[in-house]
């Protein structure tokens, strides 16, 4: 419910209803999502620790992928070209994997994702030192299948952690992708912003489940860029209409 509009939300068609929702505002920190819907929304009453809001189910379920894809077709012309993608600052650190090398029977698309068990301790990525600045803050966003038993669930960690050798010093932050507020059919988008404390620390994307859960995992499509830095794609065009974009590690289909 809380996906952006450009992805389907299936869950319209178990509804016996195209009744308005009934949105209840508490006083606690909105995520980027949950703000996108509150925007969407009609205030009705409230006081300061919770608000009542009421939205339509046709602004809900109504899907923006054509406006999405007109904007970036305005503002195509102003962006540069770096490492296959256009982007809006060539000067801005991007790192991109969609690992056709690794060969697996589930994918996010084409025929490539990483695959591991849930319970190990696993490096998908590892960074060197130099390739971030203190002073900057990235966000990092991979694609998790999300369609079978325990898949996200039990405590399981996407993680970063920095390791300072001068100070010998770790840290660490984390998400919990059964938490992932955007889902696009069978894969869910696991993301966060991050920030190193050192130049000269080496950084390692990493996953982490308990030691008793043996289910495998499988993700796709690992992104890391710098905040202010859009990062686009044109995945897929005929007759000279774009159908499908990639912006920022979402998939973006023209729909009307």
């Amino acid at each position: 419910m809380i996906s952006p509009d450009y992805y389907e939300k299936p869950i319209r068609y178990d509804l016996d209803s195209d009744k308005p929702f009934l949105i209840i505002r508490s006083s606690a920190e909105l995520t980027k999502y949950e703000k996108q819907l509150l925007n969407k929304a009609v205030y009705l009453s409230g006081n300061p620790s919770l608000q009542l809001y009421e939205i339509t189910y046709e602004k809900i379920f109504k899907n923006t992928g054509y406006k999405e894809i007109k904007l970036f077709d305005n503002k195509k012309d102003t962006l540069f070209e770096k490492q296959g993608f256009l982007v809006t600052d060539t000067t801005d650190y991007i790192y991109f994997n969609d690992f056709e090398n690794l060969k697996s029977e589930i994918a996010f698309r084409s025929e490539g994702a990483f695959k591991g068990n849930k319970s190990d301790n696993i490096v998908i990525a590892e960074f060197k030192p130099a390739t971030f600045k203190p002073e900057k803050e990235y966000i990092i966003s991979a694609w998790m299948f999300n369609n079978q038993p325990d898949a996200l669930n039990f405590w399981f960690r996407f993680i970063i952690e920095e390791y300072d050798m001068k100070a010998d010093k770790w840290t660490v932050k984390f998400c919990l992708p059964e938490q992932s507020e955007v889902i696009n059919e069978d894969w869910s988008l696991v993301e966060f912003r991050f920030s190193v404390s050192n130049t000269n620390s080496y950084v390692y994307v990493k996953t982490k489940g308990k030691e008793l859960d043996k289910v495998k995992y499988y993700l796709d499509d690992l992104l890391v860029r710098e905040k202010d830095n859009d990062v686009y794609k044109i995945i897929n065009e005929s007759d000279g209409r774009i159908n499908e974009l990639f912006k920022n590690n979402h998939r973006i289909s023209w729909k009307l």
